[in-house]
């Protein structure tokens, strides 16, 4: 089963774009991306069985969603609320990555999500130092943006 970790950049983009597509254009933390990425990064996702969240990563895309003004910003509010209903979230406690290679340099979300990948997850993000750090200590990883310039329909997680 094909357990899936996104980091907050792209579930900022998945948020936004789910919501309006055409909201993804003029959202502050949406620079790098554009419409395309939207429905490619939805086509990779239809591959997956089980996405996974921390609570941290959530928190992150929370605060960066609503980096816009009203009312943009109580329309994606109540988007994601309705979002967060239906997932379900994995907790690791703060205390038990505080002491792990990299914590320091990572901080406390990426540090999380590295511990969560341990359990077998993949992890597709778009941050260079979270990805190097998942690759260098052999953990399944997949930057995306090895991918965007794919075809959208490219499933980097297929046996």
């Amino acid at each position: 089963m094909t357990r899936l970790l996104i980091d907050a950049n792209l579930l900022v983009l998945l948020v936004v774009g789910s919501a309006n597509t055409r909201y993804i254009a003029g959202h502050k933390n949406l620079g790098a991306y554009e419409v395309d990425d939207y429905h490619r990064l939805v086509a990779l996702l239809g591959h997956v069985q089980e996405l996974v969240f921390v609570p941290n990563v959530l928190t992150e895309t929370f605060n960066l969603v609503r980096q816009v003004g009203e009312p943009l910003k109580s329309e994606l509010t109540a988007h994601f609320g309705v979002m967060l209903k239906q997932v379900g979230e994995e907790y690791v406690p703060s205390a038990e990555v505080v002491d792990d290679d990299g914590f320091d340099r990572l901080g406390l979300t990426d540090s999380v999500i590295l511990k969560v990948m341990q359990t077998g997850a993949i992890l597709l993000t778009a941050d260079i130092a979270l990805y190097l750090a998942a690759a260098t200590a052999g953990l399944p990883v997949c930057n995306y943006n090895h991918i965007r310039d794919r075809d959208p329909g490219f499933n980097p997680w297929a046996s």
